[in-house]
């Protein structure tokens, strides 16, 4: 295959030079060490890719309102976070963090402009978006890697977490690097899944070996539970492919996660789980966190207390995404984050090899800030656009496979002198932009 032929098949996209600005944020997203404040590199860069996208779909008009739901969610779920941070400032002023709206408010921006953004994109180049995106971080925190092996900082971020072992890639802790290193490993087993050439799996092969190392060096158990958690679930996703409707298969999948949670939980719970939670430096003192959760959903249980530290009276934070979704917006917030993922999870549920690029998103946040994270937002929203393509592309076969079987029984009334039908073959658009 020439040159030309590569620049112009759908199968092998080229990169638009725009959208290097939201790759190179999803590279950079752990390296908080970078920050002034809470702004860095990473969400300067993914902020400029959304303004620069999203200007001409809005003068132009091209919103859909299939990603309305989004815009949604986050009106309902910043309300509840306001309305939690007035009542904070009212009973618990020492906890009450009201500049943490910002934090969230950034997000609401940047996820609905990402989703906006890639569902003007194709899917097969989506699908080489992702690709890039997860190899180039791959290969970037190997070379800093390397870096740290000389140097403990880079353009001073730290490389190790406080002077020790713990490689952290330019983050303020280890957490931050282990969840891009679990989405990139599904992102490159998928891809490994889907190419057939000796070299190309020989690639994947190999940035699978560089994830794993790096993630071993972080020294965090919460990685391991993070990629180990989805890989036992996917034949369970593959299966449930076969069950009659969507909402079968969603419903059902709320209900196996935390069955296998649990029996995951249960069957362990021996010496050998407590020497897993013991060998994670947090691991004991979290789970004492985690029992004392009752005392702030108590002081308000619907709405919560808006962001802040609200662990053991204010002291520490609560180091789980769902406690602090429920501690920030209380019971009613957890339900709109709830009725969110069923959202996403429609959306990308044709394609298990999805799933399991988004469940360690949803697993790690068992113990650690995913839903903070701006890999978080920009994973997950990539994903979803390629599960949206993927639905309303298999929703025009259908009509189009109909029509196909009635055109042979029409073409021959029309040659017994009935009246003779045509139809016109719907063209999509294989260009980088639609």
């Amino acid at each position: 295959m020439n040159s030309e032929h590569r620049r112009l098949s759908p199968d092998y996209p080229r990169i638009h030079r725009l959208d290097w600005l939201l790759i190179f944020g999803f590279v950079l997203s752990p390296m908080t060490g970078l920050r002034i404040w809470k702004i860095g590199p990473a969400e300067t860069l993914t902020l400029a890719w959304v303004v620069l996208t999203l200007l001409p779909s809005i003068s132009g008009n091209k919103v859909s309102r299939s990603n309305r739901w989004i815009a949604i969610y986050w009106i309902f779920f910043l309300v509840c976070a306001i309305t939690g941070a007035l009542i904070c400032v009212t009973i618990l002023p020492l906890q009450a963090q009201p500049s943490g709206l910002l934090t969230w408010i950034y997000f609401a921006i940047v996820s609905t402009g990402v989703l906006i953004g890639c569902s003007h994109r194709t899917r097969p180049y989506l699908e080489r978006l992702l690709v890039t995106a997860s190899a180039t971080a791959t290969l970037w925190y190997a070379g800093l890697y390397l870096v740290g092996l000389r140097m403990p900082t880079f353009l001073g971020a730290p490389l190790w977490y406080e002077s020790s072992h713990r490689f952290t890639g330019g983050a303020d802790n280890p957490h931050q690097l282990a969840l891009l290193l679990s989405v990139l490993l599904f992102v490159t087993v998928r891809t490994l899944w889907k190419k057939h050439s000796v070299r190309q799996r020989l690639l994947g092969a190999g940035l699978i070996t560089i994830i794993l190392l790096l993630g071993a060096s972080t020294d965090v158990s919460s990685f391991w539970v993070a990629i180990g958690i989805p890989l036992g679930l996917l034949p369970f996703f593959v299966k449930s492919r076969f069950l009659p409707s969507m909402t079968h298969r969603v419903a059902m999948s709320f209900v196996m996660l935390p069955f296998f949670v649990l029996v995951w939980v249960l069957v362990g719970m021996n010496d050998h789980l407590w020497a897993f939670v013991e060998s994670d430096p947090n691991g004991l003192g979290r789970l004492e966190l985690w029992a004392s959760f009752g005392d702030t959903l108590n002081a308000s249980p619907l709405f919560g207390l808006g962001p802040g530290t609200h662990g053991q009276g204010g002291t520490i934070e609560y180091h789980s995404a769902y406690l602090e979704i429920m501690a920030m917006t209380g019971i009613i917030g957890l339900a709109i984050f709830l009725w969110f993922t069923i959202q996403c999870f429609q959306r990308i549920w044709t394609d298990p090899t999805l799933m399991a690029v988004v469940l360690p998103l949803y697993v790690y946040g068992l113990s650690g800030f995913t839903v903070r994270r701006l890999a978080f937002w920009i994973t997950l929203m990539i994903v979803v656009a390629i599960g949206q393509s993927t639905r309303d592309e298999t929703a025009c076969r259908a009509p189009l496979s109909a029509l196909k079987r009635r055109a042979p029984r029409q073409a021959s009334r029309g040659a017994h002198g009935a009246r003779d039908v045509r139809f016109h073959l719907p063209i999509q658009s294989q260009g980088w932009g639609q």
